[in-house]
Order: structure tokens, then C-alpha cells, then sequence
């Protein structure tokens, strides 16, 4: 009779486990749930933001190349750009209506990205009036680049909180998957089958939150086209090189390229061509490089390559190889020749002592590039193959 009432009180013993595991995988099940909603809404609010974000430097980039070039075209993408920035600003006040706090924050981007736009305008209403002369004379650049500078401060910080929340959303969620994990191992053995395979489902799971979580800041700091790092690597990358450089009294150079004849690339063969065109370009330029060099995409056509110590006759016979990798022909439907590049060259500390300051600088070396090219074109004169 003991060893009945034993089994009995066995039975009982495993289904009163049975039941309050249950109970816990159906509360943690609804916990999670509600984790990955969390989730999925804090990455729309990212991508949303990254849209303001886009928006405001399409405005900003189609302004000045305006100003620079006086060409309608640019125009375009500056109009892209406020519809972006006004349509993801809309989805913004949806996603944080019930977020004040947040919202605040949005709304200052807002007010910054209207204060930029409003700047934008009156520098091309100047610069059709007056011409480049005027608008250069004017105070209001300045105005305009610490405007750009509050809003990226901003759109910074926010994105960093939304950063913050999703990583500890992710962090809850791994946790949550270790505890039903421990718990499955006190199920006793009529239920043990089960445990080790709901073990085996929570592993599977939590390595694959950790492979999304670093396929994510791949994601975040790399290029989706070319693989190369993004502008936000870039930045943190020239930061600690900027670093460097200061402590040790060593020169830094930055290359600027944008792609000439990219646009008619797209426009004959279309954008899947182009797309094969850039992955290439990006690779040729990773080659012609040294291991220490750093070469990012910003986006578009433009690549920006980072070289720690080049001294400048090694930095002219590295231009003049990188011009001629870049206009063999990358794609075979292409001749050499078809593409080339205007590069733009920025030293520290003569052109810049930050990140903001070095990229402007072989930005705006680009330009003149690119502009002297054209009047070369337009005069009939032969352009020659390496950048100035």
C-alpha cells in the first residue's frame, strides 16, 4: 500500500510540476509577446527617425550642391527631401503620441528641420538673385551649419535612447529565455522529453536573437549595398584616428569621391547596373588600400577614404591608381573610361580638426574638383585623369 500511495503522491508530485511549469511557459509566453511588440514598435521609431534624418541631410546636400553648382537638378533632391522629412515627422507624432516625453524631442527636430528649411530657401532665393558671391558674404552659413549641427545633436540623442530601450528589450527577452531554460531542468523525468526539447527550441531562439541583435549593428554601421562602413562608422572611426593623430603629431588624410558618369550609368542600363557599378568601385578601392586605410560609403555615388600617415608623394601615386582602377571598366557592359571620379583631399589639422570639419573640407575640395572639370569641359580643354 506505501509504494501505491508513493506512486500516487509520484503522479501527483509530477503533475502539480507539470501544471505550474505550464503556468509559468503560458505567463512567460504573454510576457514575451508583449516584449516583442515592444520590440518591432521601437524599430519602426528608429526607422522613422532615420527617415527625419535622411530627409534633413537630403535638404541640406541639395542645398549646398545648389548654391555650389547653380544646377535645377540638385533642386529635386532637395524637394525629396522635405517631403521625406515631412512625411516621417507624421508617422513620428503616430508612433510617440503616447509618449510626451518623446514627442518633445521629435518636435524640436521638427522646429530644426523648419528652421533649416527656411534657412535653405532664403540662401537659394540670394543665390538665384545674387549669384555664389552673396550667399557666401552672408552670415546666415553659419547660422545654417549650427542648425545642422543641433539637429544631428539631437537625432543623436534620441536615437541613442531608442537604442538603449531596444538593447534591453532584446537583454529582457534573452533573460527571459535563460529562466525558462532553469526551470525546464527541475521537470522531473515524466516530463524530461519535453524539457529537452523546449531547451533546445530556447537555445535555437536565443542565438538567433543574438544574431539578429549583431546583425543589427552590422547593419547600423555598415553600407547595405557595398558592405563598406556607413557615415555613422565613418564618424566614430575618424573620431578615435582624429585621436591618434593628435597624440602623435601624425598627419591624417581624407579622400573624398563622388563618381562622374555615374548618372548615365543609371539612366542606360538602370539601377541594377548602377548598384553592380558601386559594388566594384568599393571593392577597388578597398584593394588599392592599405590594411590601416579606412574606406566608408556616405551614400549615392560618394566613397570617403580615411589614410592615417600618407605621406603626400606615397598619397599622389595612390591617386593616380585609384583613378585608373576606377575608370577601367567596373561592369562589362561599360568601356573604360565610362566612370571616373572628382576626389576631393582634406588634411588634419590644416582643413579640419573634428570629423564635421575634415568631411566638409574634402567635400568642398570635391566640388572645386568637379567644378573646374566642368569648365574645362565646357571650354574645350582636356581634363585630366587625377584629382587636383
Amino acid at each position: 500500500m506505501k509504494s501505491v500511495r508513493y506512486g500516487i503522491a509520484a503522479i501527483l508530485l509530477c503533475g502539480i510540476v507539470a501544471l505550474i511549469a505550464g503556468m509559468e511557459v503560458a505567463r512567460w509566453g504573454n510576457e514575451t509577446a508583449i516584449l516583442s511588440a515592444r520590440q518591432n514598435l521601437v524599430s519602426a521609431e528608429l526607422l522613422e527617425l532615420r527617415n527625419l534624418q535622411d530627409g534633413f541631410f537630403d535638404v541640406e546636400t541639395g542645398q549646398r550642391s545648389y548654391l555650389l553648382t547653380d544646377d535645377d537638378l540638385y533642386l529635386r533632391s532637395y524637394a525629396d527631401g522635405q517631403r521625406t522629412f515631412a512625411d516621417a515627422l507624421t508617422r513620428l507624432h503616430t508612433l510617440f503620441r503616447h509618449e510626451p516625453t518623446v514627442l518633445a524631442q521629435v518636435d524640436e527636430l521638427a522646429a530644426l528641420g523648419r528652421e533649416q528649411a527656411a534657412q535653405s530657401e532664403r540662401a537659394i532665393g540670394l543665390r538665384r538673385k545674387a549669384g555664389l558671391a552673396a550667399v557666401l558674404g552672408q552670415p546666415q552659413q553659419r547660422q545654417d551649419a549650427t542648425t545642422a549641427m543641433q539637429f544631428r545633436a539631437a537625432m543623436k540623442a534620441l536615437i541613442g535612447r531608442l537604442d538603449t530601450i531596444r538593447s534591453n528589450v532584446i537583454a529582457e527577452e534573452v533573460a527571459r529565455y535563460r529562466t525558462v531554460s532553469t526551470l525546464g531542468l527541475d521537470v522531473t523525468a515524466l516530463i524530461l522529453l519535453l524539457v529537452i526539447v523546449g531547451i533546445g527550441f530556447l537555445s535555437l531562439s536565443i542565438r538567433r536573437l543574438e544574431e539578429l541583435q549583431r546583425h543589427r549593428e552590422q547593419e547600423a554601421m555598415h553600407d547595405a549595398l557595398t558592405g563598406l562602413p556607413n557615415r555613422r562608422y565613418l564618424c566614430e572611426w575618424l573620431g578615435v584616428a582624429l585621436s591618434a593623430a593628435k597624440r602623435s603629431g601624425r598627419p591624417l588624410t581624407l579622400l573624398f569621391f563622388d563618381l562622374d558618369g555615374f548618372k548615365a550609368v543609371n539612366d542606360r542600363l538602370g539601377h541594377e547596373a548602377g548598384d553592380r557599378v558601386l559594388r566594384s568601385i568599393g571593392e577597388r578601392l578597398r584593394s588599392a588600400l592599405r590594411q590601416s586605410d579606412f574606406v566608408a560609403r556616405l551614400g549615392g555615388d560618394e566613397f570617403v577614404a580615411g589614410l592615417p600617415d600618407a605621406p603626400p608623394p606615397a598619397l599622389s601615386m595612390l591617386i593616380d591608381r585609384v583613378q585608373g582602377m576606377i575608370a577601367a571598366a567596373p561592369i562589362p557592359e561599360l568601356e573604360d573610361g565610362a566612370i571616373g571620379a572628382s576626389i576631393g583631399v582634406a588634411w588634419f589639422p590644416g582643413d579640419g580638426e573634428d570629423a564635421a570639419e575634415l568631411i566638409a573640407a574634402a567635400d568642398r575640395a570635391m566640388y572645386e574638383v568637379k567644378e573646374s572639370r566642368r569648365a574645362m569641359r565646357k571650354a574645350g580643354q582636356p581634363v585630366p585623369v587625377r584629382a587636383a
